[in-house]
């Protein structure tokens, strides 16, 4: 269940919200995510990593993910889980395997090829991240609708409010 919810006029701009406040290690990223994301890590000059893709989700590697988070469980800060052509399935086994790893860890779950939901199931995540930008399921123009897991405030730079 969602606790907070928050608006900007791209996702990008929730997502570099999200991750200049969690910025102490690397976070870990799928290869196959949107441009905009890993240019928006550059951009908050946040540390990041790319993991490979499992072949039958072409969603994050599990398995991978799990095994830097043993192998190095101070490096890393966080994982972005891309749901891949809108690829839904319950990631709450993932999400809390990792937490049992590394409480601290940060989990976004990237929606943006999903439908917007008013009401996500949040499956263990920080945050649940919804675009509803150019070639979105619903495409206003643009836009982002985040939804997280605690009642922390992240306030949007005006900077990154731009068309």
């Amino acid at each position: 269940m969602f606790r907070t919810v928050n608006t900007a006029n791209r996702a990008c701009a929730l997502l570099y919200s999200f991750i200049k406040e969690h910025n102490e290690g690397t976070w870990l990223l799928p290869v196959n995510v949107c441009p905009d994301v890993p240019l928006t890590f550059c951009s908050a000059k946040v540390k990041f990593e790319f993991v490979d893709i499992d072949m039958e989700t072409c969603c994050l590697d599990e398995n991978e993910t799990i095994n830097r988070l043993i192998n190095f469980p101070t490096k890393y800060e966080g994982i972005i889980y891309v749901r891949t052509f809108g690829f839904m399935s319950d990631t709450s086994t993932f999400f809390s395997q990792c937490r049992q790893i590394l409480p601290s860890i940060k989990i976004i779950d990237d929606r943006c090829l999903c439908m917007p939901s008013s009401n996500p199931e949040m499956y263990g995540a920080d945050m649940v991240l919804f675009s509803t930008g150019h070639c979105k399921q619903i495409d206003l123009g643009g836009g982002g609708l985040a939804f997280y897991s605690s009642t922390e405030k992240y306030k949007i730079d005006p900077e990154l409010l731009y068309d």
